[in-house]
This record gives C-alpha cells, sequence and structure tokens, in this order.
C-alpha cells in the first residue's frame, strides 16, 4: 500500500471556493506531505499524492494518460515493448520498471516521461470548476529517495499552460476578484523563470507588469485580449510572483517599494490540523519578515525541460492578537459568531431587471457605454459591472440565492467586453446590428466561434474526442474564416481512438497542411504535420515538421522532444550499423549464418 488513509481529512470544502490552482499553491507554501482528493460533480475521485507540497503521483478514475500511452504517444518505447513488458506487469511489477529491466527505458528517461504524465494529469483537474475536495495528511511512499526526486513537479510549471487550457474568461475574472481594490507589480524574477513557466519571454503583461504598479483595470489595457491579460496575470498571481498593495498607496517614482500591504480573504491562509478541522485564519496584513513572495531571481536555466525552479518559503499565519479565526464545520461562540449580513434591496432589484432584459440589451448598454468608447473604457466598465454584480459579493450581501442570476449577466458582461475591446470583433458587431441582423446566442459570431473552440480545447485535453469533433466543427461553422479551426477539427479527427487513423490520415494532413500554408506561424500545425509524418513513417519529413515548429515556436517543448527522440534514433541507428558484431539483414541473414 503506498499510503495509509485517515478517515477523517485535515481539510475539506467547496472547489467553488478554492479551485485546484489555489490548493495547490496554498499546499506548496506549506510544503505539505500528504494526499489531495479531488471529487467532480459526477462523483469520480482523484488523489493528488504530495511531497513537500510538490504533486509526486495522480490517481485518477480514467486511463487517458496511462503509462504506456503517454510512452509510445511521445515515441520512448514501441508497442512491441509494451506488449513483451506485459507478462512482467501482470506478475506484479511496475510497467516503467519492466521496461527498464527489459534494457529499453533508462530511469531518467523513465524519470522525465512519469513528470510528463503527471503534468498532463493535473491539467486535466484544472477542468473541474465544481466539486469537493478532502486533504489527508497520509503517510505515503511515492518521491522518496533523492532519484526519484526528478518526478516531483513544481506547480509553479503548471499554472499558465493549465489556466490557459480549461479557463474561460468569467472563470479566469472571478478568480481573480480577490485583487479587486489592490495594485501589484511583478516581484524581483528572471526571464528565465517566467520562461519556465511557459509565459513567453517577451509577454506584454509581464513586461507592464515590471514597469511599475498597475491594477485590474489598467493591466486590461495592455492587450485588446482580456482573456489572454487575465490568464497570465492569474498565474503569475497563483506563483506567487505578485508583490500587492491596497489601491492608492503605490510608491512614488523613486521612493523605495514599502512592505506589502495586501489583505486576505478568508480562504487565504489554511492551517492543517492531523485527523481533524482545518482551521482558518485571517491575518490583517503580511508582516514586512513574512512576504508572500518568496522566489529569488535565479540563473540562467538549463535546456526547457529542466529548468528549475526555486523553492518557496511556506507562508506562516500571522501572530497578531487582531487575527480572526474559525474552524471549518464548528459554530464560533461569543462574539466571534459572524452576524448573517441582512440582503441589500437594492442590489437584488438591479440584478433582477438585469437578468430579465439580459437578452435585450446590446453589449452598449449592457456596459453603459457609448458606441465610440474606447477599449480603455470598455474594458473600465466591465471591471466596474462585474464588481457591483459579481456572484461573490451577492453572497456576502445576504443574496446567494441571486448567485445563478449574477453568473449568467457576469458570462454576459464578460461576451461584450470581449467584443467592444477587439477592434475586429467591434466592427462585426456593428456591422451586424446596422444591417438588423439578430444579435442573440441564436447567431453564430466570431465570439461564440471562440466560446466553441475553447470547449473543443478542453474536451481535447480530457481526451473526450468526439464532443471536441463536434465543438471544433461547430466553431468552424461559425466562423470559418478562422482556418485553425479546421486543424483541430481535423486532428481530433486523427487522434480519435474510435476512428482509423488509416482511413483519415491523408485526409487530416491536407487539412492541416493548408492551414500551415496559411498560417506559417501556426507552431502546432508544424509539430501535428510532423506527428503525422511519424505515422507515415517518414522520419527526415517529420524531423523537418518539429523543426519549423520550434523555430516559430522557440518554447515548443513537445516538438524539440521530438527532436531529440529522433535524433537519439538516428544516432542509436548508425552506432548499430557500425558495429560490426551486430547482425545485418534480419532474421533470414542470422538464420543463414547458422
Amino acid at each position: 500500500m503506498p499510503s495509509t488513509h485517515e478517515k477523517r481529512p485535515s481539510a475539506s470544502g467547496s472547489l467553488t471556493e478554492r479551485p485546484v490552482a489555489r490548493l495547490l499553491q496554498q499546499l506548496f507554501r506549506k510544503q505539505v506531505t500528504g494526499r489531495l482528493c479531488i471529487s467532480d460533480s459526477t462523483g469520480d475521485q482523484s488523489d493528488i499524492y504530495l511531497r513537500d507540497g510538490m504533486p509526486v503521483h495522480v490517481q485518477r478514475p480514467v486511463d487517458t494518460d496511462r503509462l504506456d500511452h503517454v510512452l509510445v504517444e511521445y515515441g520512448v518505447v514501441s508497442e512491441a515493448a509494451v506488449a513483451r513488458a506485459v507478462p512482467m506487469v501482470a506478475g506484479g511489477m511496475r510497467l516503467g520498471e519492466a521496461l527498464e529491466q527489459m534494457g529499453v527505458l533508462s530511469k531518467e528517461k523513465l524519470a522525465e516521461v512519469l513528470k510528463e504524465q503527471m503534468r498532463r494529469k493535473l491539467t486535466r483537474l484544472f477542468c473541474v470548476a465544481e466539486g469537493w475536495f478532502a486533504i489527508y495528511l497520509d503517510p505515503h511512499s511515492f518521491g522518496q529517495g533523492d532519484d526519484l526526486a526528478a518526478m516531483r513537479v513544481d506547480p509553479r510549471i503548471l499554472y499558465f499552460p493549465a489556466i490557459r487550457a480549461a479557463y474561460d474568461l468569467p472563470r479566469v475574472t472571478r478568480e481573480l476578484s480577490r485583487l479587486w481594490g489592490q495594485e501589484f507589480h511583478l516581484a524581483s524574477v528572471s526571464p528565465p523563470f517566467i520562461t519556465a513557466m511557459g509565459i513567453p519571454a517577451d509577454d506584454p503583461v509581464v513586461a507592464a507588469l515590471r514597469t511599475g504598479w498597475l491594477n485590474l483595470e489598467k493591466i486590461d489595457s495592455v492587450t485588446a485580449r482580456p482573456l489572454e491579460v487575465r490568464t497570465v496575470l492569474l498565474s503569475l498571481y497563483y506563483a506567487d510572483l505578485l508583490e500587492r498593495q491596497n489601491l492608492g498607496s503605490s510608491p512614488t517614482q523613486g521612493d523605495p517599494a514599502p512592505a506589502a500591504k495586501l489583505r486576505f480573504t478568508s480562504s487565504d491562509s489554511m492551517v492543517l490540523t492531523p485527523g481533524g478541522s482545518a482551521i482558518i485564519e485571517t491575518p490583517t496584513t503580511v508582516p514586512p519578515s513574512q512576504p508572500l513572495v518568496a522566489a529569488p531571481t535565479v540563473p540562467a536555466p538549463p535546456p526547457a525541460a529542466a529548468v528549475p525552479l526555486p523553492r518557496a518559503t511556506p507562508v506562516r499565519p500571522s501572530s497578531s492578537p487582531e487575527a480572526a479565526s474559525r474552524v471549518v464545520g464548528v459554530r464560533p461562540t461569543g462574539s466571534s459568531m459572524k452576524a448573517v449580513p441582512a440582503p441589500d434591496a437594492t442590489l437584488r432589484t438591479a440584478v433582477l431587471e438585469l437578468a430579465e432584459k439580459l437578452d435585450k440589451l446590446s453589449h452598449f448598454e449592457l456596459l453603459g457605454v457609448s458606441e465610440s468608447a474606447s477599449a480603455g473604457e470598455v474594458s473600465s466598465a466591465f471591471i466596474r459591472a462585474a464588481r457591483r454584480f459579481h456572484p461573490d459579493r451577492l453572497a456576502g450581501a445576504g443574496l446567494s440565492e441571486l448567485v445563478p442570476q449574477a453568473e449568467r449577466v457576469q458570462a454576459r458582461m464578460s461576451e461584450a467586453a470581449m467584443i467592444l475591446g477587439d477592434p475586429a470583433r467591434r466592427a462585426e458587431y456593428l456591422a451586424a446590428r446596422a444591417s438588423k441582423k439578430p444579435t442573440g446566442s441564436t447567431v453564430p459570431t466570431v465570439i461564440d466561434a471562440e466560446t466553441t473552440f475553447l470547449k473543443g480545447e478542453v474536451f481535447l485535453k480530457r481526451g473526450d474526442y468526439e464532443k471536441a469533433i463536434e465543438c471544433f466543427a461547430a466553431a468552424s461553422k461559425a466562423n470559418p474564416g478562422e482556418p485553425q479551426y479546421r486543424a483541430y477539427w481535423a486532428w481530433a479527427r486523427f487522434e480519435n481512438p474510435r476512428g482509423r487513423r488509416e482511413a483519415v490520415v491523408r485526409e487530416v494532413q491536407r487539412i492541416i497542411a493548408d492551414v500551415v500554408a496559411a498560417q506559417p506561424r501556426f507552431a502546432r500545425g508544424h509539430y501535428w504535420l510532423g506527428q503525422i509524418w511519424k505515422f507515415l513513417n517518414e522520419p527526415d519529413r517529420a524531423e523537418r515538421a518539429f523543426r519549423e515548429a520550434v523555430n516559430q515556436d522557440k518554447d515548443f517543448l513537445e516538438a524539440s522532444r521530438e527532436m531529440r527522440l529522433l535524433e537519439m534514433r538516428r544516432t542509436r541507428a548508425s552506432a548499430t550499423r557500425k558495429n560490426p558484431e551486430t547482425p545485418r539483414g534480419g532474421i533470414m541473414n542470422r538464420l543463414f549464418k547458422k
């Protein structure tokens, strides 16, 4: 048994209050060794085993990311080698150990693949927005020993790619709500550290955060794509790389930055008690001696696949006597009991009226801006409206029963902000209004297409190919001017395990090649072509395609890995030809030599 399960969790709660990313952040801060149990809305349960705050093993109820699948997909071992290892696995040996004993897999390569497998499993768990979590301080054997330390996954390298794959604009906006009323800037951290997180080194959001103090209204003006801006910001926030202070108290130019004056919400600090409840502590401020950010500047890294990230110092709860505390599941006593707020009648009326006429309002009317409003004005209006109608605020105002209506309002406001903040989408929307075309949810628009496409990406990550194909087809139909939608549709068909690759490979190759010809900087398209050439047993063409993917995106780790694997195979084949003792000519030649 890898662990001895506790009967009672040390902490538990709702994923709506504490998303998976936030849980990983807090457990990493405290360097927890134990087990994080995630239950989604369907009842499926996944277990993340942690050592010193870092995931070292993930167990999920589905086998989409089984080790044999990952090994074969990345070309590390062949299907034939996996088949030969089956009897050893049936005898009780782990697959990795069996392949290592067979001499087809090194310990270093096994650790690399296991880490990639964990990344994929953890990324899928970021898609779980609703459900429950439980934390157990179980002893377990996963990740023990220095030789297995390489299999630990620093959660900070997960945030950006996982949030980008699993979140939509309303969700990322909701989780950024903790930054309302604050200013923030990037902590002292080197560009290689940012790159190791998967964020491009020249990202404009990172550049803006380096130069000065910003708030949510200002950060949205960095680019015209709020989802991209907020994804980067949320990733840096969860990685504890933002220094924060109350809005309006930023230092003047030339003055030294003051100690962080951020205020925690009740979900910021979590104390784990073995076999008992979780004590939630709410310090009024963070003492200067306990800064939130503990990531020093790192030197230039080794190759991207092995960039070391600095360890974080655990954040300790404040010992201030004013710190309020409560125990989950225990009713407070005396004066510490928090009164239930009286419902805000004005806010109730505003929410109900807005929800009733939501489908009749134009994007401009919904945000309260004129048709000539700039992108910055649209962004500011969205932040003000989202702040007023945020579901968390309604819950705090005694209006929890209106949260579903508030979520509809927020989703519609997010759509309006995305369309009006992008010049091309705004032009299309204005043209539709001028020609008196309906602009409601029944008419496919560019934003509808992108939303559907993002859903398809999530389904593709989860391994639900049928739904992914359906979403990509719908997105392509809604916006035929975006060729990448067709490429994703074609690739999902090729990847679908229920289909026959031999039957669709040529059609898929033609579609993706046409898209790459139209958009040469589409790095993933080049990568997919490389995978198709591999399937067709054309290693030279595959290598050229992978190399082109890396040329277009130097941080494309999967393409770089494929190039290394092809180079290793070429070197191995060359060494085999030069070895005079190696039998040549196949089985017939060996038979004739007997």
